[in-house]
């Protein structure tokens, strides 16, 4: 029977990271290889993302971390994407606060880490561009 050292990231209920390792590995050269490691993709329901991107994901608050997750999975050939309103709440898994719909609109989709939302999408190097209220759309671009 082989032993693995398991480590596994959760942020509340949702495992974002499971990785095992071999346990036979010495600890010099289990730190030295761990860089490897933790730059391979992993999965998650919404595709694969870093573990870099996991981490940062762990670190958001947790009522904007899928939208986080959802963008780190794009693929990076993708330059920018839409997304209405309505998809945002989809992925959200909750409904977007009225001030995002108001005439405050533009502050709250801001490219600003001193909110929850700038920083989820921020964190994870996308920025918003292009917010149009009245479509209830936004767009969102690669920094």
């Amino acid at each position: 029977m082989k032993s693995f050292l398991k480590l596994q990231l959760v942020t509340d209920s949702d495992v974002v990271l499971d990785l095992s390792l071999p346990a036979s590995l010495d600890a010099a050269t289990l730190l030295q290889r761990l860089p490897a490691f933790l730059a391979e993709p992993v999965s998650t329901p919404a595709g694969s993302i870093s573990v870099k991107d996991a981490e940062v994901i762990k670190s958001i608050g947790k009522r904007y971390a899928p939208l986080a997750a959802h963008l780190a999975a794009i693929p990076s050939t993708t330059p920018s994407v839409t997304l209405s309103y309505g998809e945002i709440e989809n992925i959200l898994g909750a409904d977007l606060p009225a001030t995002a719909r108001s005439t405050h609109a533009p502050a709250w989709w801001s490219n600003t880490e001193t909110h929850s939302q700038g920083k989820a999408w921020l964190a994870v190097d996308w920025k918003t561009s292009n917010i149009n209220p009245s479509a209830e759309t936004v767009e969102f671009r690669r920094k």
